[in-house]
């Protein structure tokens, strides 16, 4: 048996159910293959501070697919309340200390053509994945279910992760909302008519006050003030996902 020295990706290389002992010096030689493994790995960031709780996140764009992973690089993301930031890095992920007992609402500058974004995670959820998406994009998805991007409107995508239920927004009009499946899809996310999915978008919503609420009606009852910006893509965080080892979507 041969064993290569560096760095591997994802878990470690143990076989199962071998039928008789390893001779010693293949179980030594394991033993540093896992160590020089250990070496590899980055590090554990350091410690928040006394009343701080660490987000980790991810942002990546609207039509990845679990074999085509489009993460979001160079990405300002801002905690409102304290103004503590972090850009997102090659992998699309960044990771934030903020104050616990503050808002976690934050600010994402986006680069290029994607629409900013605010994401809304008062529930204080410390993994979350966002989807970013482009004008030309969200009008491509909304014209096909016969409307057209409104950039003096906001546009709210509620991620619940497969936590089933319905999703209601609350005291705001907008147009016909849009539902992804419940699980994840090898393709490109399938979009239909619907308030339940793992994906709910409220296209064109108007704005008459800054927030709107979004409800989620199931085995939890939650709600989540909304904030709202023409032509800001709102996420809402209502279920907590984070993708470890790519691709998954």
């Amino acid at each position: 048996m041969i064993f290569m020295a560096g760095c591997l990706g994802g878990e470690s290389s143990d076989l199962d159910g071998w039928p008789y002992d390893r001779p010693e010096d293949e179980e030594e030689e394991e033993e540093q293959q896992d160590e020089e493994q250990e070496n590899c790995d980055p590090p554990d960031p350091p410690p928040c501070p006394a009343g701080h709780m660490r987000i980790d996140g991810e942002l990546v764009d609207l039509a990845s697919r679990m074999n085509a992973v489009l993460p979001i690089v160079g990405a300002t993301v801002t905690h409102r309340g304290s103004a503590l930031a972090t850009t997102s890095s090659n992998d699309g992920r960044f990771s934030l200390c903020t104050p616990i007992a503050n808002n976690h609402v934050f600010d994402v500058d986006a680069p290029g053509a994607l629409l900013d974004a605010i994401v809304a995670n008062s529930n204080g959820l410390d993994q979350i994945e966002m989807r970013m998406m482009t004008a030309a994009a969200a009008n491509t998805l909304y014209a096909a279910h016969g409307m057209q991007f409104d950039p003096a409107r906001a546009h709210v995508l509620v991620a619940t992760f497969g936590m089933g239920g319905d999703i209601e927004l609350e005291n705001a009009a907008h147009g016909t909302a849009l539902a992804t499946p419940e699980l994840p899809q090898p393709g490109p996310l399938v979009w239909t008519p619907g308030t339940q999915g793992r994906y709910v978008l409220f296209p064109n919503v108007a704005i008459t006050g800054a927030s709107a609420t979004v409800h989620h009606r199931g085995l939890l009852d939650l709600t989540e003030t909304t904030p709202l910006e023409p032509g800001v893509l709102t996420i809402v965080v209502i279920g907590s996902y984070f993708c470890f080892v790519a691709p998954c979507v």
